[in-house]
């Protein structure tokens, strides 16, 4: 049964080493957390445990597991395997127990053990890689395909088919030189030999869990370690679907043994389309994954203004004198650029890279649009490159038909925004907001001056949000018209420039 488990932040813990020191948004915690219940779990669990550490693709899921290893290391053997990087290869187990034996290797100078306790490790694991080869070897592979065909002068996949469907044998006669008994003498080959592969992988496997059982004792009878073995699989949704279900099937299947704790960095949602996508239309990839995950561990989405503190903090700031906030959210330069950041980047569910993406966009653009800088705009814009280059380059194209509205891919949960004129106060809509901004981009400065002086003729109760909206922005663009008309008499309005410096800046999505 797959058990979920979540853990909220709560006393800030305190690391001996600096392995942390670059944990801005305090995941030390969890892992602390998540290190207790698991070692409790394996002291209990007959088998192995098989983790699945969950977060979307950009949470920070391959910067956790590489700190919590290494936290790990002080105390516990650990391994470390790259699926991603390992994705070429044709079996995915062959390329996993070279990692494995390359740690078992290290861990035997540097764990303290003494040399008689290393020659019996460096045993157990030529022990264990003899064992594996036997174990991953798939059945079919045994059968001997050539021999088979030269005795009945029939192809193994065609001898398949009359496995899967008897009534196909006629055809098969018809279209071979083989004879009735030849196939069936043919058939009793592929049974007999099938039976024997299984045979021997079955005993292959139950060596290989034996020297791996073996191999945890010995590296938790050191003086430095103690069992259980950890093993981090990072990237896994990331493979082919083929490579990722095969590695998974066989880890659980070869290697469950006591003492080993498997911890796979995925993406379930991904995954579970990947495993889909194998088995066709219909599959139930997700179903089928909670067979091989006895945990799940959710790694949680930090808060928008932790990160954007690590994001000032690591890329810079735009200066609080370049940041337009007079009647939107009056809570000063700062507080106005935070909320924008934050808001646009909850109503586009933007991760942790796609946050960096964006801000980094928006940092540089800024540089080019003129001051002061509009904050809810300029990251709108860089939000929506990232998460639909396609609708951004559509609206970089013809800006004059206006922001197409129904296509954005935000959510309309977000917080109202604040907007004062005067005295008057009010509230409007993120998308409300955008489209304002957005007709602006249409107007040039003299048709925003009729807007103006329109708009100041009207009773201060009668003022919406987007009234009030559209009065601030036809007023600031006058504070940020180009210095030079280029012998223009009515210069377009500068929110148009925004569009174009965002397309240029930053890195691809």
């Amino acid at each position: 049964m797959l058990e979920c488990i979540t853990y909220e932040s709560g006393t800030k813990l305190t690391s001996a080493t600096d392995i942390w020191v670059d944990d801005a948004l305090s995941r030390s915690e969890y892992a602390k957390h998540w290190t207790d219940y698991l070692i409790k779990r394996s002291e209990r669990a007959p088998g192995s445990i098989t983790v699945a550490l969950d977060a979307s693709w950009g949470a920070g899921k391959s910067f956790f597991i590489e700190r919590w290893s290494e936290m790990l290391k002080t105390e516990y053997p650990v391994v470390t395997f790259d699926a991603w990087k390992n994705d070429q290869v044709e079996d995915p187990i062959i390329a996993f127990m070279s990692e494995l034996t390359g740690s078992i290797q290290t861990l035997k100078t540097a764990s303290g053990i003494s040399p008689p306790l290393q020659d019996k490790l460096s045993q157990t694991s030529k022990r264990l890689v003899s064992s594996i080869g036997k174990a991953v070897v798939p059945t079919f592979k045994v059968v001997g395909k050539q021999a088979l065909k030269k005795l009945s002068g029939i192809d193994l996949n065609e001898l398949a088919d009359v496995i899967d469907d008897p009534s196909s044998l006629g055809d098969l006669l018809e279209d071979s030189q083989a004879t009735r008994q030849e196939i069936n003498q043919a058939m009793e080959v592929f049974f007999a030999q099938t039976l024997t592969a299984y045979r021997q992988r079955a005993g292959a496997i139950s060596e290989v869990q034996a020297a791996l059982r073996e191999l945890v004792e010995l590296l938790g009878s050191s003086d430095k370690l103690r069992a259980p073995l950890f093993v981090f699989i990072d990237e896994l949704d990331r493979c082919r679907p083929s490579f990722a279900v095969r590695l998974l099937e066989e880890i659980k299947h070869i290697f469950g043994v006591n003492g080993v704790v498997f911890i796979l960095a995925v993406n379930s949602v991904q995954l579970a389309k990947s495993v889909g996508a194998l088995y066709g239309a219909g599959f139930d990839g997700h179903g089928y994954l909670q067979r091989f995950f006895d945990v799940q561990l959710m790694l949680p989405r930090p808060s928008l203004d932790k990160y954007l503190e690590v994001l000032q903090k690591r890329l810079g700031v735009i200066p609080e004198a370049n940041i337009f906030w007079a009647g939107i959210e009056n809570y000063g330069p700062s507080g106005a650029l935070r909320l924008a950041f934050t808001r646009i980047a909850d109503a586009f569910s933007l991760t942790l890279r796609q946050q960096e993406n964006v801000y980094s966009a928006a940092l540089i653009a800024a540089e080019f649009v003129g001051r002061p800088v509009h904050t809810y705009w300029l990251f709108f814009l860089a939000a929506l490159k990232y998460r639909d280059p396609e609708l951004f380059a559509e609206y970089e194209k013809e800006p004059m038909k206006g922001m197409p509205l129904d296509k954005l891919p935000v959510t309309q949960s977000v917080a109202k925004i604040s907007v004062t004129y005067g005295q008057t106060r009010a509230e409007i809509r993120l998308v409300d907001l955008i489209s304002e901004y957005s007709i602006a981009c249409q107007l040039t400065i003299r048709e925003l001056g009729s807007v103006v002086r329109e708009l100041e003729k009207r009773p201060a109760d009668q003022f919406t949000g987007g009234l009030i909206a559209k009065l601030l922005i036809s007023e600031a663009a006058f504070d940020i018209r180009p210095t030079t008309t280029d012998g223009r008499n009515d210069p377009p309005v500068p929110y148009r420039r925004y569009i174009a410096a965002v397309s240029c800046c930053g890195s691809a999505p």
